[in-house]
Formats: C-alpha cells, sequence, structure tokens
C-alpha cells in the first residue's frame, strides 16, 4: 500500500478506512460478513460521488435553478481545469424532479503521490478533516499543528487528520511530531493562507489554509449559494417528504424535526396549503427552523419546542381520550399550551421490567415508554410498587422542606382568583394559544423568530406523521471514525422506540406514517420497524412512486419477513446510489389505538417481551 512519510520512519497510509469499536465492528460483521463490511468501511471514509440539493419550488423552477447553479460552479471549474481536470456540470435527477445533482470531481491524474506531496505539513481534527473532505476549506481555528518550518502564508502543506481527538492530550500548537504518536490520516494538500504567528495567537479568525487537491473525490463547496432557491440535501433524506407524499391542506407533523431541510420540504410538496406542525427539543434550533422557513417563503409551518417522547396529551379527567378521538388538554394562565392535568396515581405504579430493554444503562428509555402505555391503558398498570414501610424511609430533613415550600406556593397560587382552567381539545386550539403567547413573547423581546412551547396534542388528531428521530448518524459520510459501542446502538433503538409510541398514537387511522434514520444499522432500522408492527395497529406499505425504485430492499434476518423487506427502503454507503447510508419505512394506521384489538396487540408484545 502506498504510504506518506510523515516524520522519520513514520508512515502514513494513504488509503482511508472508517473505524468502529470492537463491539460495534463485530455485530457489523455478523450482519453484513467481513467483505461487505470492510466495503462499508471503505465508503464511509470518503464523500458520496455527487451533492445533492433540493430546489424551492415555490419560489424557482428546477429548470431555472439549475441554470443559476451551474453559473455559480464557474469558479469550482477553472480550479479544476487549471490541476488538469475536467469541469464539472449540475444535472437533474433522473427521477425526482425537485433534486439537483452535482457531480463531484475526479482527483488529478496521479494523486496522491508520496514523491510529490509537501514537507510541510498541518494536523487538524478529525471533524475538521471530514467538512475538508465534503468540500470545505480550513479556517484558521481548525488547525491543530504546523511544521516548524511553515511560517509564512503562501507555503504547500501536506494536510493530515488526527482521529484520536479525545485521547489525545497534546494541546493545540504543540510540534507535529507530538501528535503523529496518535493516529492520523491522509486528507489532501493545500495552501497556508495565513502567517503562523497568528494562527496560534489568541482567538484566530478567518481562512487558515485553502484546500487545492482532497483524497478521494472533489466535492464544490455550495454553502451559501443562493440561499432563497436552493437547499443542501443528502439525496435519501430528500426521499422521506417524497415518501410521505403529503397532500395540499393536509395536517402533517414533523416529531424531530430539526434543522428543518424535511419540514420545509413538506410544505414545498403541499405548496405551501394545509399545516406542518415542527417539534424539537431545542429552542435555538427550532429558532433556525423558523428562520429557514421565512427564507424559504413558507408560511404553513408551526414550529415549537416539545419534547416528542411524551407528546401525546391523556384527557384531563386522567383517563383515556373520547372515543371521538380529541382528547382534552387543560392550560392555566401561564402554562404551555396542550399542558394537561396530572394523570391519576395509579399510572406512575408501574414496577420497571429489565426485559424490556436490550441493555440496563438505558432501562429509562424503555420505562418510559412502559408509564406511556400505561397512561393510556390503566389496566396495564395493575401491577403496583409497594411503598416503603415508614421505618424504612431515610429522614431527609431537605427535602421535607423543598416539599414545604412547594406546597405553600401551591396553596398561595390557588387562593389568587385565577381565570377558570382552559380546555384545549383540538389542534387549531392549542395553536391559537400558542401564537397569542408567541405575539406577546415578540413584543416582549422583540424577536421576529420566537420560540414558545408545547406539551403535545390529542391522540389521532394528524392525517400523517414523519418520524426522523434522533439516531447514531453512522450512515453519514464522509466518516474516519465512529465512537458508538454496541451498547450505545440498544440505547439509541430504545429512543427510536420511544418516540414510535408517539408517532402511533398522534396518526388518524387511515392515515401515513413515515420513518426514516441516517444510518445503516439494522438495531435501528429493520429490528425497530419490526417492534413496531408488533405493538401498534400499524402495516408497512410500499413507498410511492418513484422513490420506491432508490435504493434497496431491507435486511434480512432482522425481524421482517421477506414481503416486508421489499416494502422498505435501504441505502447502503457502499451501495448502487452511491449515497449516505439511510432507511425509509412507510406505515398505514389500520385501527384506532384504543380498540381492543390493538390493547390486547401491545399486551402480547409484553407478555412475549418478559420471555
Amino acid at each position: 500500500m502506498a504510504s506518506v512519510v510523515a516524520a522519520g520512519s513514520r508512515d502514513i497510509p494513504l488509503r482511508n478506512v472508517a473505524s468502529f469499536p470492537e463491539s460495534t465492528a463485530s455485530y457489523f460483521k455478523e450482519c453484513f460478513g467481513a467483505e461487505e463490511y470492510q466495503m462499508i468501511r471503505e465508503k464511509l471514509a470518503m464523500a458520496p460521488k455527487y451533492t445533492a440539493l433540493r430546489v424551492n419550488t415555490l419560489t424557482t423552477t428546477a429548470k431555472e435553478a439549475l441554470g443559476h447553479v451551474n453559473v455559480a460552479l464557474t469558479e469550482f471549474n477553472s480550479r479544476l481545469l487549471r490541476t488538469g481536470r475536467p469541469a464539472v456540470s449540475a444535472k437533474l435527477h433522473g427521477l425526482l424532479q425537485d433534486i439537483i445533482v452535482v457531480p463531484s470531481a475526479l482527483p488529478a491524474p496521479g494523486f496522491p503521490n508520496p514523491s510529490t506531496l509537501p514537507g510541510y505539513h498541518a494536523i487538524v481534527d478529525r471533524r475538521c478533516a471530514e467538512a475538508v473532505l465534503r468540500g470545505s476549506d480550513i479556517y484558521a481555528k481548525g488547525i491543530l499543528s504546523l511544521s516548524k518550518g511553515c511560517k509564512t502564508e503562501g507555503s504547500t502543506v501536506t494536510i493530515l487528520a488526527l482521529l484520536e481527538q479525545n485521547e489525545c492530550r497534546v494541546v493545540r500548537g504543540s510540534p507535529v511530531g507530538d501528535f503523529l504518536k496518535n493516529r492520523v490520516v491522509f486528507v489532501g494538500v493545500g495552501v497556508l493562507k495565513m502567517d503562523r504567528r497568528l494562527v496560534f495567537t489568541g482567538m484566530p479568525s478567518g481562512l487558515g489554509i485553502e484546500v487545492v487537491e482532497r483524497w478521494g473525490r472533489d466535492a464544490p463547496s455550495m454553502n451559501g449559494v443562493l440561499p432563497n432557491y436552493i437547499f443542501m440535501q443528502n439525496l435519501p433524506s430528500a426521499i422521506a417528504a417524497h415518501a410521505l407524499a403529503p397532500s395540499e391542506n393536509d395536517t402533517v407533523i414533523d416529531l424531530c424535526a430539526a434543522p428543518g431541510g424535511k419540514t420545509s420540504h413538506l410544505a414545498q410538496l403541499m405548496n405551501n396549503k394545509g399545516l406542518v406542525v415542527a417539534l424539537d427539543r431545542s429552542y435555538n434550533k427550532v429558532a433556525r427552523i423558523k428562520q429557514l422557513c421565512r427564507r424559504l417563503g413558507i408560511t404553513i409551518v408551526r414550529a415549537f419546542y416539545a419534547d416528542s417522547t411524551n407528546a401525546v396529551l391523556p384527557k384531563n379527567s386522567g383517563g383515556a381520550p373520547s372515543p371521538a378521538g380529541n382528547g382534552c388538554a387543560a392550560v392555566g394562565e401561564g402554562e404551555e399550551a396542550g399542558q394537561a392535568e396530572e394523570p391519576s396515581a395509579e399510572w406512575h405504579n408501574l414496577v420497571p421490567d429489565p426485559k424490556l430493554c436490550d441493555d440496563g444503562p438505558h432501562l429509562g428509555l424503555a420505562l418510559g415508554l412502559t408509564v406511556g402505555m400505561a397512561k393510556w391503558f390503566p389496566s396495564m398498570s395493575a401491577r403496583r410498587s409497594r411503598p416503603k414501610p415508614k421505618a424504612l424511609r431515610k429522614h431527609n430533613p431537605a427535602l421535607e422542606r423543598c416539599k414545604a415550600i412547594k406546597a405553600s406556593k401551591k396553596k398561595k397560587h390557588n387562593s389568587r382568583g385565577q381565570k377558570p382552567t382552559k380546555l384545549f381539545h383540538t389542534v387549531e386550539e392549542i395553536l391559537g394559544d400558542a401564537a397569542s403567547r408567541e405575539s406577546a413573547k415578540r413584543k416582549a423581546d422583540g424577536d421576529v423568530d420566537s420560540v414558545v412551547r408545547i406539551r403535545g396534542f390529542p391522540a389521532e388528531t394528524f392525517d400523517k406523521v414523519l418520524l426522523d428521530g434522533p439516531c447514531s448518524a453512522l450512515g453519514l459520510r464522509p466518516r474516519l471514525a465512529q465512537d458508538f459501542t454496541l451498547g450505545d446502538l440498544k440505547g439509541i433503538k430504545s429512543q427510536q422506540e420511544s418516540l414510535m409510541f408517539t408517532a402511533a398514537f398522534l396518526l388518524k387511522p387511515g392515515g401515513s406514517m413515515v420513518y426514516s434514520t441516517c444510518t445503516f444499522n439494522p438495531l435501528e432500522n429493520e429490528v425497530v420497524v419490526a417492534n413496531t408492527l408488533e405493538q401498534y395497529p400499524l402495516e408497512l406499505i410500499p413507498l410511492p412512486e418513484p422513490t420506491c425504485r432508490l435504493g434497496e430492499r431491507g435486511l434480512e434476518g432482522h425481524g421482517l419477513t421477506s414481503a416486508q423487506c421489499n416494502m422498505v427502503r435501504r441505502f447502503n454507503p457502499h451501495g448502487k446510489d452511491d449515497t449516505i447510508g439511510f432507511f425509509v419505512a412507510r406505515f398505514r394506521k389500520i385501527d384506532t389505538i384504543r380498540s381492543e384489538r390493538s390493547i390486547e396487540r401491545f399486551q402480547a408484545y409484553r407478555r412475549q417481551a418478559r420471555k
């Protein structure tokens, strides 16, 4: 294997592969086989062969946007021609007419050649290197070290990436040799654009190294290009909204909406008619979703801060919602929209069942799902935990004082003669209350993108649900190393199944739901889908045209039948589409969540989980 001599006798391989912890690597070898697993590692370490751009069809046409993109590629193509490489040209995707595909440039002939690489070296961290491989240059604060003789602007450097950032105790600005004692990989060649003294003085800002040649393909940087007309989005990610196929005037909810790419895409496919509710657990991310929608001219998105794992509102009386499907939400003055009264005490008397979770450290996620189900099916909470005898209870004066203060405040609050509690029975009432609170907050702080919190919505009130929940993101490319252990992946699976509880409850009978992840991990894909089908009144349905022709069938041996594997779409990093790793499944709700059949289905799943 060709290598570049970095320092003394130390050789740095020029062929990169992604690395995984031992437990994760063993699991993937078992799932895919050793040969296919090696192919996945190689593909993960390099960027896809193209960049996908989604056209904002509300403000322009795909053909007009394509012309603007090709003009924006002029500077990039000039650099390619100077290095003897052919220019690239953007084109429309063959099946998805709102997607523009920008090919990445092939590496220069013979690159990298160890004998011609610069003798000066620049060390960057792993995240910076991954951005470089995707088309970015290097800002000064991303440079960890420079060779001693590399002092002046214009010096050519060999760029190396440090993979063990967490384990490396070397201080930024230390000699290159100190960093080379750890694992490093080759990234590319660049030109220093800042004097060395400025790079390591204070808080540096500005362009530090302009990358002229990268390992693998060279992708153009499209950040900030035509911000009102296009949106950078990986191809499989754009497929998720097409798979949900929303119609005009639908009521749609995106449960984990940040950064807003899929949310805005749903609004575009609905021609900015209807309603798209976007939830996320970060105030700042919700504000950025609002900013994105305003920039793209989208008006039907309502974005809120909310915890989607607990966003289904029980009836305010403490029982399950009425058969009509509209649970009540009680809100007092100053509370969040959709805040329900405290459920009856029997809902919280569940005994933790370790067999419901695959991994001990993540028991809380599975227990949260169980408690959530008990809120809707009180008969499931028959097993109660007995209170400890008073003799065994520990005396905690601080806790008792805290309880006394809370009780005093509650008594004073209830004696103020406040307005009667408001009851919100519908999505429209919750959104109306949230709008009034947003308006008041906007006037108070002057922020046009003010964010308010809501607790959730009544069950079975949305026509369509999109769940692109937090995942391991193992499919993102390029990635030079991953830190997730097999135990971590099991914990993420449990969190996704908790979110599935919310998605299944909020969806109307007859409605459709899409579940997607940006990972190739079967635990988060096929296993989650199989468990969902066992617990809830949902059935898998094929993706609509033309999305059903993209990607590959699901991976057998992880809970899905052969017919079910044909209905889901899996995008492997080493697959025929050369995309990031991704997964999409589409469901239809075949029965109300409160029917006897649905309750029996979930109870049977719990009995099986205990075995």
